[in-house]
């Protein structure tokens, strides 16, 4: 019966594959996967910010990094192609040498090729786009491999449902990876507040937020979206990537009092409409913020729900951060983070609230605001501590700030679960080894 303190590392492990986000190549190392000043490779399509990230790298990126040089960057066409790619050679080289790799959750172990497909559960119209894109990548692995199209499609498909978004506190995604043990992980949309999952560098991590016990690791449960978002929303979201209709206790009590109440008006339907289309669009720091505004105004005046309201914060203070407007984007962040249940938008929003205080010049002793700037400062490093560790180098740049004073970190009450633990430099102890 696996015990858990305040910090204990549950999970860790690196991916079987992970590529960059073609919007950050340039910014990120494409192997630790940390901000860092880097230099492309010979090929121009990846970067690394030192030899020792180039040679750990060298194996995986070796067919890409070919094909880029032969036939141009477009060939790899988007970073899905790319992540494939990765994962069909480091498959083919793993099983020419007999040594495959496995993920290990307590005991539970797969492979690659254990990954679910759902390929007979596809739409005509997706099984036809999964097809056209498996015999794209086909293509291009055809002078590396002797690897068919199903085979490809089989492998597109165990990474769509496998694969895990990476970011971190500035709330941008950094790139996508697939990690074997955790995919033996189940889904549930219930948050018990005992641990948070985070991406330091190139590993995932489940990290302890307070003491708890678990009776059998096997009914171990992780969100595999954002739990926080309305009940039919969510279901829908399940149901469309990962193939099954969610029925943990939270739907079912959330689905009961839904039917027990009145639809939403048909000028609320339209504002969900639209936030949602906002939340994907993709679009420009100052379209965002000027769309934002604009519905912030109209769903002041409606009964609409808190979490939509709090990402709206959340997605004005991070545009208006990128547009300089520090203090709208001191004021809409800490809108953001009253009463969020979302430790990851709590995470980036107090990040940004810093950055935005820091841009002020709060953080010098002479300002009058200082006093409420290291208040924050030493919330967000509390709060960044219990998440990834200690050593997580967004805490050595705040210290190298002089963001931080004497005394005793402030109070976490308010965050769901609490964060326990008492600030002090504590040594990593994972629940797998003891």
């Amino acid at each position: 019966m696996p015990e858990f303190r305040p910090r204990d590392v549950i999970h860790r492990e690196s991916p079987y594959c992970v590529v960059v986000d073609d919007g950050v190549l340039d910014r990120i190392c494409s192997y630790c996967l940390y901000w860092k000043e880097v230099e492309p490779c010979e090929c121009l399509l990846v970067f690394y910010c030192s030899n020792f990230c180039k040679l750990q790298d060298a194996r995986d990126h070796e067919i890409e990094c070919l094909l880029s040089r032969t036939r141009g960057r477009e060939s790899l066409l988007d970073d899905e192609v790319r992540l494939v790619v990765r994962a069909l050679a480091k498959n083919f080289r793993e099983e020419r040498i007999g040594s495959v790799s496995e993920g290990n959750f307590y005991g539970s172990r797969r492979s690659i090729s254990d990954l679910e497909t759902h390929l007979e559960d596809l739409s005509e119209d997706d099984r036809l786009e999964v097809q056209e894109k498996a015999q794209r990548i086909a293509s291009l692995m055809r002078a590396f491999t002797n690897t068919e199209v199903h085979e490809v499609a089989l492998m597109l498909q165990r990474l769509r449902i496998n694969m895990f978004q990476l970011s971190d506190h500035r709330a941008v995604t950094k790139g996508i990876a697939c990690y074997l043990g955790i995919s033996v992980v189940d889904h549930t949309c219930e948050d018990s507040g005992n641990f948070v999952l985070a991406f330091k560098g190139r590993e995932i991590i489940l990290r302890a937020l307070k003491n708890f016990t678990v009776q059998d690791m096997g009914d171990f449960r992780i969100n595999y979206i954002d739990a926080t978002i309305p009940t039919e929303e969510r279901r829908r979201a399940l149901l469309a990537g990962y193939f099954f209709a969610c029925q943990c206790a939270k739907c079912l009590a959330e689905s009961t009092r839904a039917v027990n109440s009145s639809p939403p008006s048909v000028e609320h339907g339209g504002l969900l409409h639209e936030l949602d289309a906002l939340f994907l669009s993709g679009c420009s720091d100052r379209e965002m913020f000027r769309a934002a505004k604009n519905l912030m105004e109209r769903i002041e005046l409606s009964n609409y729900p808190t979490d939509y309201h709090r990402d709206l914060c959340f997605q004005i203070q991070s545009a208006a951060l990128a547009l300089g407007r520090y203090e709208e984007s001191i004021r809409y962040g800490l809108m953001a983070v009253g009463g969020t249940e979302n430790l990851y938008r709590l995470e980036c929003a107090m990040v940004s609230l810093c950055e935005a205080m820091q841009a002020l010049g709060w953080n010098h002793f002479s300002h009058p605001l200082h006093k409420q700037s290291r208040r924050v400062s030493r919330y967000t490093v509390k709060l960044l501590r219990s998440i990834y560790g200690d050593d997580y180098i967004v805490i050595n740049e705040m210290k190298k700030m002089d963001w931080l004073g004497e005394g005793n970190m402030p109070s976490l009450d308010g965050v769901q679960g609490g964060v326990e633990g008492n600030g002090e430099e504590e040594e990593e102890t994972s629940g797998e080894t003891r």
